[in-house]
């Protein structure tokens, strides 16, 4: 028994005093790091001082294009080249530089294309931040970048599309699309459709572009164009009000739409609208959207349509048709209407959403 007892001391001792000493070896390595990193970023910002100035005399410039290119083959070259630069990325000296770095940072891309996700991903998110100006002559960095999808990580998908909006480049963008379709390659609809519009190009063009193939995408991806469409153009109105008459559109798709239709309202989308909140079933639906859209439809069939809608048994419609028959027609004409058909429920979410906007109104 004290054998068993002095055996788990001297165990316990043991992994204590191994402890202290991974400890100690990590601070040690994580000074050693840190001092090597000051003085990597102290010759960046050296190197910078230099090139950026106006007045300094361009030589030997082959011979500083491979030795730059040497350099930051290295990841933590790279990464003390970003600190270094990331203060002087708003200066038009800064911008001018990181133009004329096009083709090392291409040639960069291809080496980066080699290396693990992880380091492929840094090399994508720099060059969404540093945003090289494509020459006249062309130029292949987005393509490269496009290859670093393959055998990649979604942190790293999210930064080659974040570099392609960079470059303004749309047919990669709708490559990319293409290729997360036909792999499979599941990617927020938020973070897409958010990542879109940082495009830099005719965004509206591109939502135009990427709508006009999307029928053959899942779900998830037509759900990000119309969310990008909704942020930047109304020219969509068209086909949106096809696909939002068509009975085979995705429900969460549908969902997008209707809310494309609040922010860009259009007189012949009205007669869609009315249908989906007229079709007020238990179950509710679209109906929930397009009740609480057609506030921005007034007009005599609205008001009977949500008036309708104001009876039904899913507590959502009614309250988004309370609240769109009080914005067109004010509380007292949905009251008045209430009271006519004597309907209990229809007053107590009158009720519910009066007193809400009131209280609303005091804390503002």
């Amino acid at each position: 028994m004290n054998f068993t007892i002095n055996t788990v001391v001297y165990f316990y001792i043991f992994i204590c005093i191994a402890l202290l000493l991974f400890n100690i070896l990590y601070i040690l390595r994580s000074e050693r790091k840190n001092r090597r990193d000051t003085v990597l970023i102290k010759r960046w910002n050296d190197f910078f001082d230099r090139e950026l100035d106006p007045d300094r005399s361009v030589s030997d410039e082959d011979d500083n294009r491979k030795q730059l290119i040497r350099k930051l083959k290295k990841i933590n070259e790279l990464s003390a080249f970003n600190t270094a630069l990331e203060p002087r990325l708003e200066d038009d000296g800064t911008r001018t530089y990181l133009n004329g770095c096009y083709d090392i940072f291409q040639e960069l891309a291809l080496y980066y294309g080699r290396r693990p996700p992880m380091e492929r991903a840094f090399f994508a998110y720099l060059i969404a931040e540093y945003r090289p100006e494509r020459p006249e002559g062309g130029g292949r960095l987005p393509t490269i970048l496009l290859e670093y999808m393959e055998n990649s990580t979604v942190y790293c998908r999210e930064n080659v599309l974040q570099a392609l909006c960079a470059l303004g480049s749309g047919g990669c963008i709708e490559q990319a699309l293409r290729l997360m379709e036909e792999r499979g390659w599941y990617h927020h609809s938020r973070m897409l459709s958010d990542g879109l519009t940082a495009f830099r190009g005719d965004r509206a063009a591109l939502a135009e572009q990427l709508w006009s193939i999307s029928d053959r995408w899942n779900e998830n991806l037509r759900l990000a164009v119309v969310q990008f469409a909704t942020n930047v153009t109304d020219r969509l109105k068209g086909p949106f009000r096809k696909a939002l008459s068509q009975g085979d559109t995705p429900l969460e798709v549908r969902f997008a739409l209707i809310c494309y239709f609040a922010r860009y309202p259009d007189p012949e989308a009205k007669p869609v609208l009315l249908d989906l909140a007229g079709d007020s079933t238990a179950e509710g639906g679209p109906a929930i959207a397009a009740c609480s859209v057609l506030a921005r439809y007034p007009g005599e069939d609205t008001v009977e349509v949500l008036e309708n809608a104001l009876r039904s048994p899913n507590w959502y419609i009614r309250r988004n048709a309370a609240l769109s028959l009080v914005a067109i027609n004010g509380k007292d004409a949905a009251y008045a209407y209430a009271e006519r058909v004597n309907d209990r429920y229809a007053k107590e979410m009158l009720n519910y959403v009066t007193e809400r906007n009131e209280k609303a109104e005091v804390t503002a």
